[in-house]
């Protein structure tokens, strides 16, 4: 009999909105009305996330569970590992790697409030990953990510400056040993990582979209 969480991550495969839907970029004519798109957040808050990170970073897409599978095992999380998820939208991600591997810990940073919310009330449905999960609402520019040693960043629609401050923080966390990112780290500052590794993964926005797999020098 399957335990409960590997009914939610196959629930989460069976997902339409997972496999069919693009990046939600949330058009300008959108109204304040949620109506179904299930990735959809007010009006309000995308403006106010636009605004302080730059345009379009309020888009939102999820890696598919099995492509997230695939992203793990190629990582050997284990104990000694603290697993950031960037923009971790409505945590799915984060409960996902803590379930299937042995991560020390797994941390979500969330700017939208309304996806932050949502992902709560996720975690509040598997009390027995809240001693490894954690889920925060803030903006990850300004958060502490000293203990890191892999961060995952869906930086696809991430403006350059976004980057910058991604990889500033990165740097401050003395054990990292990966970054994934979907967008390739800025020239300017590559030349503190090495690509390693690209992998190529089911999205929301495309059946396959290419990760960067990075290791600091």
């Amino acid at each position: 009999m399957p335990t409960p969480c590997q009914t939610t991550l196959h629930a989460w495969g069976k997902t339409k909105s997972l496999r069919e839907s693009p990046v939600n970029s949330h058009p300008a004519s959108d109204t304040d009305g949620l109506g179904d798109d299930p990735f959809a957040i007010p009006l309000n808050e995308r403006l106010q996330i636009d605004q302080a990170s730059g345009k379009r970073a309020s888009a939102y897409g999820e890696i598919h569970p099995e492509s997230a599978s695939q992203l793990f095992a190629s990582l050997a999380l284990g104990p000694e590992d603290c697993f950031f998820d960037l923009g971790s939208g409505d945590g799915k991600l984060v409960m996902q790697v803590a379930i299937e591997t042995q991560v020390g810990q797994s941390i979500g940073i969330e700017l939208s409030a309304s996806r932050h919310a949502m992902a709560e009330r996720a975690l509040r449905g598997h009390p027995e990953l809240s001693r490894r999960v954690r889920l925060f609402h803030g903006d990850f520019r300004r958060c502490d990510l000293s203990r890191a040693t892999v961060i995952l960043a869906g930086s696809l629609c991430f403006p350059e400056t976004l980057m910058r401050g991604l990889i500033r923080r990165a740097l401050m966390a003395r054990a990292l040993r990966r970054v994934i990112s979907f967008r390739q780290i800025p020239s300017t500052i590559d030349a503190q990582f090495r690509e390693i590794a690209e992998i190529d993964l089911k999205t929301s926005w495309a059946h396959r979209s290419r990760a960067h797999v990075y290791s600091p020098r």
